[in-house]
């Protein structure tokens, strides 16, 4: 059996069908499903973070260790903390957890956006034209062609930053950096550092439905009974859902 086909085929489309009651017309897509891939991903990084916050460190007897050499027990000793112990133990993990934030958070906003864009253009031509512009001027600047009242807020209008242009770029367009004889011939692009990476990747799981609500709390078509924008608010509403 070919267990990724059958067993993920059904969670991988979601089809919105129009609020009229028109069954020709609908939509097919599959970004819902980063609403939930990203959704475990936060859940499984709290659950790492509680189990961190309570790991109990208890330091080797590295000097009754008979196969230890006594050349490097010093060594030994220096390395054996409790730092070093949680990034043996969890470091991959929540590697693994970072990169997978930030990919799937900018999946589910490419969806997101597209979708509203095949709510709001009238034609093929319209909807091509806005959708192959540039990700952060399609959520910064391309509503207010649809809703003079739309604005991004600039805490929003940080954030998104920060994911699109200061992780997921330099994750996806690696750059490395080149020494020669000491000298940096190449500079590379390196993921800033910075204090608060954790509380930015939570913030950033929030963020799909936090640009959702913005989008939608402006636009007077939300309200208007079986419009498309109400069909997209409810196409939505269940995945958004999960972190509630």
């Amino acid at each position: 059996m070919d267990v990724i086909k059958e067993l993920t085929a059904s969670k991988f489309v979601s089809t919105q069908v129009s609020l009229d009651g028109n069954q020709n017309v609908q939509i097919n897509t599959f970004y819902h499903a980063f609403y939930g891939a990203l959704y475990r991903q936060e859940k499984l990084l709290r659950s790492l973070i509680t189990e961190i916050e309570n790991f109990e460190f208890v330091p080797a007897d590295i000097d009754n260790d008979p196969e230890i050499p006594d050349l490097i027990k010093p060594y030994r000793k220096e390395i054996d903390t409790r730092i070093n112990k949680l990034r043996s133990l969890y470091g991959n993990t929540l590697l693994d957890i970072r990169i997978s934030i930030v990919l799937f958070c900018v999946a589910l906003l490419e969806g997101i956006m597209s979708e509203y864009l095949l709510n709001k253009c009238v034609s093929k031509s319209e909807f091509e034209r806005y959708d192959s512009l540039p990700f952060m001027h399609k959520w910064k600047n391309v509503p207010v062609q649809f809703n003079q009242s739309y604005n991004l807020p600039s805490d929003l209008d940080t954030s998104l930053t920060q994911l699109y242009t200061e992780r997921r770029k330099i994750m996806i367009h690696d750059k490395p950096t080149l020494v020669e004889d000491g000298v940096v011939s190449i500079s590379g692009r390196g993921i800033p550092k910075t204090d608060n990476e954790t509380e930015l990747l939570l913030d950033w799981c929030s963020l799909p439905e936090k640009l959702i609500a913005n989008l939608l709390s402006s636009d007077p078509e939300t309200s208007v009974m079986g419009s498309k924008m109400q069909a997209f608010k409810v196409h939505c509403d269940p995945f958004l859902s999960l972190r509630n």
